[in-house]
C-alpha cells in the first residue's frame, strides 16, 4: 500500500495528470492504493515537501493466530495428561494441584504468544522494554506490599496475630492494606498510564516547532536542527508507534521505597496493638516529620494526577518527589528545634504540613522569628513566578525541574527545549514568556505600578503592547498612548520600552507564534514529467482502457531516455491492445528487439570487463533499473514467433518472420502461421561460432 505524507506545515494541493487533484492537510499521512495515480513525486521528494513509501502487508497476525491455536491445543493435551489421576497412589504435585498446573500452562501460553508477536513484528527493542517494565513493576509491588508486611510480621507481632481472628489482627490488616495502597498508587499510575502514541506526540511537536521557528520549511529542517533532542525525548522515529517511552525506571523504584518508608513511620505498626490503635487504626503519629511527609505526599498526589492527565508522566517526576520528601524531612527537623513549647504543638503540626506542600514557608517563619537578624535567613525571591498570571503551584514545580525559578529565567529560557521536555501546552508557555518579557522591561525593582497601569488598559504581554502601539498610530492617538506610563514630556518611558522590546531576541519566537498565517494552500504541479512517472501513468491508463493516451505517454518517455522498460511496455501494448486499429505486430517486435538489445548492453556493462570465459547461456537478462518486474524474456503478444538468442555475427536479436499476405484484415492476421526463414540458419551459426566473438 502506498503511503503519502505531507512534510510541510502548509496545506498542499497537488495537481497531476488528467486533471487530478490531491489535497493534503499539514503533516497529513494518507494510505491509499490509487491516490498516487497520475502524480510524479520525484521533484517534490527531492525538495522535502512530501515523502512516499510502500508498506507491505504484514503476516504477523496470521502467524501469531496459527501459533496460538497450535500451542493452545498442545498445552491442553500436556496439562490434561500430567494432571489426570491414573494412578491413585501417585502423590506428585501435578495430581495434587491441578489448578496450579493449569495456571502455569496459561501463563506459559500468554508469554509465548506475546513474545512471538513482538519478534514477528520486528520490534525486539519493544520486547526489551516490556521485559524491563515487567521487572520494574514486580519490584514496586514487592516493595509496596512486602516491606510493610515484613515490618508487621517481624516487629508488630504478626506471627502471633496470624494464629486466630482478633481485633489486634484486624488493626494490622487495615494498616497493611492502607500502607500498601497509599504507597503503590502514585507509582502504579506510571505503569497503568496509557501513554499517547509517540507518533501522535511527534506530529504535534512538529506543528508547534514550525510556528515557533519560521526558518523551518520542511520536516527535514526540523530533523536537522532538533532531531537529536527529539530522539532523546521520544526515541527514534522508526519506533514512534509504541506506547512505552524510553528512559530508566530506577527513580520510580526509589520513590516507592521512600513513600512506603514514610507511611510505615507515620503509623508505626510495631509492638503490641494499644487501645488508641484499636479506636483509630489509621491515626498518624503527631510529630512534625510525619505531618511534613503528609504534606509532601499530598503535593505529590496532585502533581502526579495533573501530569497523568497532561500526558507528561515521566520517571523524572518521581526523582523530584523523592528529593522533595527528603528535603521536607530535614526542614521539619529544623522546625522541631525551633518550636519546643507544648502549647504550640498543633501550630507546629500545621506548619509542618504546609512546609510539605510549600517548603518556602519555613523561611518566612524564620524571618518572623529572627526579626532583628534577618540577614541570616535567605531572602525571598524578588521576582517569583507567582507574578505571572495563570501559573499555579504545580506548574511552578514542573518549571523548577527545568531550572526555571523566577521571571528572569523564564523570559530568557530556551522555548524549544521547554516544548520538547514538558507537556505543558505550547500556547500557555508562549503566553507566560510573553508576560515575562514585558515584566522585565516595565517593573522597577519590586514596584509593579507600571505593569499594573498597563493592565488596566488590557495590555498584559509584550506582544499586546506592540499591537496596541500600531493600533494607536492608525487612530492618530499615539501621543496620548505614549503617556500611559509617564505623563512627562519626551523621552517617553513607554516609547523607550517599546524600542527595547523590538530589540529583545527572545520576543521573536513569540511573535512568530502570534503571527502564524498559513491559510493559503501551497499548489504544486506534479504531472508526470520524468521517465518513471510517465511509465507509471501509462500503465494506469492501460488499466483504464485508454490505450491511445498510454501509447503517447510511452512515446514521450522514450524521448526522455531509451529505456528497456518502456520498450517492453510498448511491445505489449501494440501486440495485445484489443483495438484493431492500434494493433501493430511489426512495431511490437521492433520494440521487443530494442528492449532486448538495451537489456543486453546493461548486463554487459554491469559485468566485470576483465572477466573472460565461455559465453553465457542464451537466456535473456532481467531489466536493469528501479522496476524489475518486467523481465526481457517475458512473453510478448506476438504469438506467431518467439525471439531467438542474439546472433554473434550481428549482435542483434534474430526472430522468425511470419509469412506476409496481401490481406491486412485482423482476423486473417490472427490465423496466419509463422514460416521460419532464418531461425534454423541463425541457430546453426550460433552453435559453430566461438563464444563472445562477432
Amino acid at each position: 500500500m502506498k503511503v503519502i505524507r505531507n512534510d510541510t506545515p502548509d496545506a498542499l494541493e497537488l495537481f497531476g495528470a488528467d486533471g487530478r487533484v490531491l489535497a493534503l492537510a499539514p503533516f497529513e499521512t494518507r494510505s491509499s492504493e490509487k491516490d498516487d495515480d497520475g502524480f510524479d513525486f520525484a521533484t517534490a521528494k527531492e525538495a522535502g515537501i512530501v515523502s512516499t513509501w510502500t508498506e507491505t502487508p504484514s503476516d504477523v497476525v496470521e502467524k501469531t493466530i496459527s501459533l496460538a491455536f497450535v500451542l493452545a491445543f498442545a498445552l491442553v493435551i500436556v496439562a490434561a495428561t500430567i494432571t489426570s489421576p491414573d494412578d491413585i497412589d501417585d502423590k506428585s504435585w501435578p495430581v495434587r494441584n491441578p489448578g496450579l498446573t493449569w495456571l502455569i500452562a496459561a501463563g506459559l501460553y500468554v508469554v509465548i504468544v506475546t513474545v512471538t508477536a513482538i519478534v514477528q513484528s520486528g520490534t525486539p527493542r519493544a520486547l526489551g522494554r516490556i521485559a524491563s517494565q515487567a521487572v520494574s513493576l514486580g519490584g514496586i509491588l514487592a516493595i509496596g506490599v512486602g516491606l510493610p508486611a515484613a515490618t508487621i510480621y517481624w516487629f508488630g507481632s504478626g506471627s502471633e496475630l496470624l494464629r486466630g481472628a482478633s481485633p489486634e489482627a484486624f488493626v494490622r490488616i487495615v494498616q497493611l492494606a492502607f500502607i500498601a495502597t497509599a504507597s503503590l498508587l502514585p507509582n502504579l499510575l506510571f505503569f497503568l498510564f496509557d501513554r499517547y502514541r509517540l507518533e501522535t506526540i511527534r506530529t504535534q511537536l512538529y506543528r508547534d516547532l514550525f510556528r515557533l521557528d519560521r526558518r523551518l520549511r520542511s520536516r527535514a529542517d526540523v530533523n536537522a536542527r532538533y532531531g537529536a533532542q527529539i530522539n532523546e525525548t521520544f526515541g527514534p522515529e522508526s519506533e514512534g508507534r509504541g506506547r512505552l517511552a524510553p528512559g530508566t525506571r530506577w527513580p520510580v523504584l526509589l520513590c516507592t521505597f521512600v513513600i512506603t518508608l514514610g507511611w510505615i513511620v507515620a503509623f508505626m505498626p510495631v509492638g503490641p496493638v494499644g487501645a488508641a490503635a484499636l479506636r483509630s487504626p489509621l491515626t498518624p503519629n503527631p510529630v512534625a516529620p510525619v505531618f511534613g511527609f503528609l504534606g509532601a505526599y499530598f503535593f505529590a498526589l496532585q502533581l502526579i494526577a495533573r501530569r497523568y492527565a497532561r500526558g507528561d508522566l515521566k520517571p523524572k517526576v518521581y526523582g523530584y518527589i523523592t528529593i522533595r520528601i527528603l528535603t521536607v524531612a530535614v526542614l521539619c527537623w529544623v522546625l522541631d528545634a525551633m518550636t519546643s513549647s507544648a502549647d504550640e504543638h498543633w501550630l507546629t503540626l500545621v506548619t509542618a504540613f504546609l512546609i510539605g506542600i510549600v517548603p518556602e514557608a519555613l523561611f518566612t517563619l524564620l524571618r518572623e522569628k529572627v526579626s532583628g537578624r534577618g540577614s541570616m535567613v535567605p531572602e525571598a525571591e524578588k521576582h517569583p513566578l507567582t507574578k505571572l498570571e495563570g501559573i499555579d503551584l504545580y506548574d511552578r514545580a514542573r518549571l523548577e525541574q527545568e531550572g526555571i525559578v523566577n521571571v528572569e529565567s523564564f523570559a530568557h529560557t530556551d522555548l524549544i527545549g521547554l516544548v520538547l521536555e514538558t507537556r505543558i501546552p505550547v500556547p500557555r508557555l508562549v503566553d507566560w514568556i510573553d508576560q515575562s518579557i514585558l515584566y522585565l522591561h516595565v517593573v522597577l525593582d519590586s514596584s509593579d505600578e507600571g505593569r499594573a497601569s498597563l493592565r488596566t488598559f488590557g495590555v498584559r504581554t509584550a506582544s499586546d503592547l506592540l499591537v496596541c502601539w500600531d493600533a494607536a498610530a492608525k487612530r492618530n492617538e499615539l501621543d496620548a498612548f505614549k503617556k500611559l506610563l509617564s505623563p512627562d514630556g519626551p523621552p517617553y518611558r513607554l516609547e523607550v520600552v517599546r524600542d527595547a522590546l523590538l530589540d529583545d531576541e527572545w520576543l521573536h519566537r513569540v511573535l512568530d507564534w502570534r503571527n502564524d498565517s498559513r491559510d493559503t494552500p501551497r499548489r504544486l504541479d506534479l504531472t508526470p514529467n520524468s521517465l518513471d512517472g510517465k511509465l507509471h501513468w501509462a500503465r494506469n491508463l492501460i488499466g483504464l482502457n485508454r490505450y491511445r493516451e498510454a501509447q503517447r505517454e510511452l512515446e514521450k518517455a522514450l524521448e526522455i531516455r531509451d529505456d528497456p522498460r518502456v520498450r517492453v511496455e510498448l511491445a505489449r501494448l501494440l501486440g495485445q491492445v484489443p483495438v484493431p486499429a492500434m494493433r501493430n505486430l511489426g512495431q511490437s517486435r521492433e520494440h521487443a528487439r530494442h528492449a532486448f538489445d538495451l537489456g543486453k548492453d546493461d548486463a554487459r556493462s554491469a559485468s566485470s570487463p576483465s572477466r573472460k570465459g565461455p559465453a553465457a547461456s542464451p537466456t535473456r537478462p532481467q531489466l536493469q533499473g528501479e522496476d524489475r518486474g518486467d523481465p526481457l524474456d517475458a512473453r510478448l503478444p506476438c504469438t506467431e514467433s518467439r525471439a531467438s538468442p542474439a546472433s554473434p555475427d550481428t549482435g542483434r536479436i534474430s526472430a522468425s518472420t511470419p509469412a506476409r499476405s496481401e490481406r491486412r484484415d485482423d482476423r486473417s492476421t490472427s490465423r496466419r502461421t509463422a514460416t521460419p526463414t532464418r531461425s534454423s540458419s541463425v541457430r546453426r551459426r550460433t552453435t559453430r561460432s566461438p563464444s563472445g566473438s562477432r
